[in-house]
């Protein structure tokens, strides 16, 4: 039947979260759009949330993948040009052109309410480790 189970569901944007340090981050397969690791951990986060009140059947989860990462580096102060974006899809032979990622930024915002405040534990692992170090 045409229909998804929610673990097939879960299973798919699974895969997808993955691909997301392919395409931005800093082991990114396109040099141009190597990120910060913070800037794939938004990505992630904000196409996770999205998908927690939209489905995959509704919206291609490619293209949100991207508008995310997009969206991700304008919120993490490491802004990409949109077109290095279209040229790692292009890379990873799952094509996004720009107006498709362009319209689905638009989405995604509407899909998280707006809401781009994102907690990251980077800060207090590294402050962990420096008293590791001082302490060891």
């Amino acid at each position: 039947h045409p229909l998804l189970t929610p673990s097939e569901e879960s299973l798919l944007l699974t895969f997808y979260c993955s691909k997301i340090p392919l395409l931005i981050g800093p082991h990114a397969t396109l040099p141009r759009c190597r990120r910060d690791a913070k800037v794939a951990a938004s990505a992630s986060l904000l196409f996770r949330r999205f998908y927690l009140s939209n489905s995959v059947m509704v919206h291609d989860p490619k293209t949100m993948l991207v508008a995310a990462a997009f969206l991700a580096s304008k919120v993490e102060d490491a802004m990409l040009d949109v077109r290095y974006l279209e040229m790692g899809t292009k890379e990873m032979n799952a094509h996004v052109p720009v107006n498709e990622i362009l319209e689905a930024e638009v989405k995604l915002l509407k899909g998280v309410d707006f809401d781009l405040l994102m907690f990251h534990p980077y800060k207090m692992v590294l402050s962990y480790t420096e008293d590791l170090r001082t302490y060891l």
